[in-house]
């Protein structure tokens, strides 16, 4: 999961692409999974990344 928290921390990644580059065949499988490690699916991990970093860069 470590790899998939990587991959979505980068904003243009999409959850169904970073499925597949960490060995999921099934994007649902993934986020099943993801959801069990972390305690919110990536969705959700990536938008709270997301919010961090804008929230961190007041242009």
């Amino acid at each position: 999961m470590d790899r998939a928290k990587r991959l979505l921390a980068d904003p243009q990644s999409q959850v169904k692409l970073v499925a597949q580059q960490v060995g999921f065949e099934n994007v649902n499988t993934f986020i099943r999974v993801f959801k069990s490690f972390e305690g919110i699916s990536p969705g959700v991990y990536k938008e709270t990344l997301l919010k961090k970093e804008s929230d961190a860069d007041p242009r």
